[in-house]
């Protein structure tokens, strides 16, 4: 059914179906549609048919790779990115340092202060796991939760928590 069709049933408009699409998004991609500077993007993510009907639902930046939902459904979007309803987001960043897992993790959920929009603002996220990286002694795995979707959010917070991210998925 293409969608921009009106389904009837028994004569009665429908409710459009419910088209999401999960999409793995690489290193590279900017999650927009359009880049005007020529620099890769989603537009091949999507068959050129639903390119129009689908946004992205919220945005990974170019170094992070990642799941990304595509929907036509503001409602649903609305949902899942306003901050009043704290939608966890898990990342799994590798960093540079040996983590002290319980320092980190305190660290993490009493807030790190970092600048948005050149206001202090405050961070804060879950530690759910460090762990030492296999052949680097000065690197380290750690998967965190935030509930937030601010610009570089996980990137800024470890890196004022004392551990720069190498790679984030």
């Amino acid at each position: 059914v293409d969608a921009s069709a009106t389904l009837l049933v028994d004569g009665v408009a429908c409710a459009p179906v419910p088209l999401r699409v999960a999409y793995h998004k690489p290193v590279g991609a900017h999650s927009t549609m359009r880049d005007e500077r020529g620099r890769a993007d989603l537009s091949s993510a999507l068959p050129e048919a639903w390119r129009a009907a689908l946004h992205p639902v919220g945005r990974l930046d170019a170094d992070t790779s990642g799941l990304l939902l595509f929907s036509r459904d503001g409602a649903l979007t609305q949902r899942l990115l306003h901050p009043r309803r704290a939608v966890e987001r898990e990342y799994v960043a590798r960093v540079l340092g040996a983590v002290g897992a319980s320092a980190l993790g305190a660290r993490l959920r009493a807030g790190v202060a970092c600048v948005e929009a050149g206001e202090r603002v405050v961070f804060r996220g879950v530690l759910l796991g460090a762990a030492p990286c296999a052949g680097a002694a000065d690197e380290s795995t750690v998967r965190v939760v935030v509930t937030e979707g601010k610009h570089r959010e996980v990137r800024r917070m470890l890196h004022n928590a004392g551990h720069s991210v190498i790679a984030l998925h």
